[in-house]
This record gives structure tokens, C-alpha cells and sequence, in this order.
């Protein structure tokens, strides 16, 4: 059904959102060290 890929959409971008989110703070941690 249509709800069920809606859904699974919805997922994919909270992953993206999470991975971007870990890779920004990844690269923040990095800037800080060099400090």
C-alpha cells in the first residue's frame, strides 16, 4: 500500500538525518582537536 512506502520513506530520511547529524559532529570533534 501506499501508507507502507510513505512510511519506509520517512525512515530512510530519519537515517540521513541521523548519519549527517554523527558525520557533522564527527567532523566538529576533528576541528576542536586541532585547536
Amino acid at each position: 500500500s501506499s501508507n507502507t512506502s510513505g512510511y519506509y520513506r520517512k525512515n530512510i530520511v530519519e537515517l540521513r538525518l541521523d548519519y549527517i547529524a554523527s558525520v557533522t559532529f564527527e567532523i566538529n570533534d576533528i576541528q576542536n582537536d586541532e585547536e
